[in-house]
């Protein structure tokens, strides 16, 4: 009997052990491993995709992902998906390759076996990845494979390559940027080159050659920003061989006869007294028989530019001379064309319904020189002139005509003839 008490004593112990424990809450969870937080955003092992940078954008070499040999195979790591394929990949330019490769070792595989110019896209691309690596023999190497291709991309390898040439090479691409024209690119580049090599040489028709190209670039170029550098190349080739008495292939040689007088010959040969005293460097109106004057006769025009406050002067369609104006306050300057049909030195102002206003008086605004248009358009009583405020040359504040510091009318007004032409444009 007392065995049989002892065995259920043991039995109900062990029935109400059971039930405490069955009734419990589960062990708490181990905690989870935490991050070091950034700027108050946790730090995910996610990576942006990976892209093929196009040439010139910031880029490396290296690829900073780490061996794919140890990833999702420690405690706690999963697979991450691979990139999305490229946009170069997607064009078939670079092949799919390992996730991993460097950026270099992509495209040198892509033009593998890629005779120019089949490869020459990703062969430019390629010389980009290798001058921003620093391998400047393998990028130099790559440029020079397209340009001896002569495909497409010629023109634009010639571009990146010139800046890293030199010698009769650098002369050489230069010639070929511009001879494919002014859209090419890298020709404003190209034409300094060029022109250099041409103004080097002392032959006129080489420095002829360098004025043309340069007039040609200036014109093409409407701001004052990109045309400044270039009238820095443009003047001295223009006060060498056209406004100087040197012989030239521009300009036509007077011989002086027997009963002739500047001013007989400026009306003859269509062009101004002036223009013949300064070209020649006279320094009286006398001249002999048997002298040799060179005359300016080809057409002579005039381009002013309301936006960048500018007036050129063209002649046989190049540069001639350019200098800074003032015009019209509010808007008062028409865009139009217009001739010119009057010149006057030391000019006496007409004010409209008041009394004449001589030279010299400070209420004249029209300065040392006037050359008056023809009316046009319904416009009347427009003209160039001087001023006595230089202060308002760059800005807008005449009644509508033309202004320029007295010195530069001076210097202007020898090559305006009576007929010149005038376009002024916004």
């Amino acid at each position: 009997m007392r065995y049989l008490l002892l065995i259920a004593l043991i039995i109900a112990a062990g029935y109400f052990s059971f039930g405490r424990r069955s009734s419990s809450p589960p062990p708490p969870a181990p905690a989870e491993e935490t991050r070091p937080i950034i700027g108050g955003a946790s730090i995910t092992s996610e990576r942006p995709e990976e892209r093929l940078s196009d040439p010139g954008e910031n880029r490396t070499n290296s690829d900073p992902r780490p061996d794919p040999s140890t990833e999702g195979t420690g405690p706690g790591t999963t697979a991450e998906p691979r990139p999305a394929s490229t946009r170069l990949e997607e064009t078939g330019i670079v092949p799919a390759l390992g996730e991993d490769e460097p950026l270099l070792e992509r495209l040198r595989r892509a033009v593998v076996g890629k005779t120019s110019p089949d490869g020459d896209e990703a062969r430019l691309r390629l010389a980009s990845a290798c001058f921003e690596a620093g391998e400047i023999v393998e990028g130099t190497r790559a440029l020079r494979e397209i340009i001896d291709g002569g495909g497409t991309y010629a023109p634009r390898a010639s571009a990146a390559l010139l800046p890293r040439s030199e010698g009769e090479e650098r002369s050489r691409l230069a010639a070929a940027i511009i001879t494919a024209g002014p859209d090419a690119p890298g020709y404003d580049d190209a034409l300094i080159v060029h022109t250099a090599a041409l103004i080097a040489d002392p032959a006129e028709a080489s420095q002829l050659e360098a004025w043309k190209l340069l007039s040609a670039a200036y014109f093409a170029h409407e701001s004052e920003a990109q045309r400044r550098p270039l009238r820095e190349r443009l003047d001295p080739l223009v006060r060498k061989w056209i406004l100087s008495p040197r012989p030239c292939s521009l300009t036509q040689s007077y011989t002086v006869i027997g009963g002739d007088s500047l001013d007989r010959i400026a009306k003859s040969q269509k062009t101004t007294i002036d223009q013949l005293v300064a070209v020649n460097r006279l320094d009286s109106d006398l001249i002999h028989p048997g002298d040799r004057l060179k005359v300016l006769d080809r057409p002579i025009r005039i381009e002013v530019d309301k936006s960048e406050f500018r007036l050129d002067v063209l002649y046989d369609g190049g540069y001639l001379m350019s200098f800074p104006i003032g015009h019209g306050s509010d808007g008062r300057t028409p865009s139009t064309t217009f001739e010119v049909n009057l010149r006057q030195k030391h000019p006496t102002w007409f004010p409209p319904n008041q009394p004449s206003v001589p030279y010299g008086d400070p209420a004249n605004p029209l300065g040392e020189r006037w050359l008056g248009f023809e009316s046009a358009d319904g416009f009347r009583g427009f003209g160039i002139h001087g001023t006595n405020e230089p202060e308002t040359i760059g800005l807008e504040a005449s009644e509508g005509c033309i202004r320029l510091v007295n010195e530069d009318v001076v210097a202007l007004y020898p090559f305006v003839a009576i007929g010149t032409r005038v376009t002024i444009r916004d």
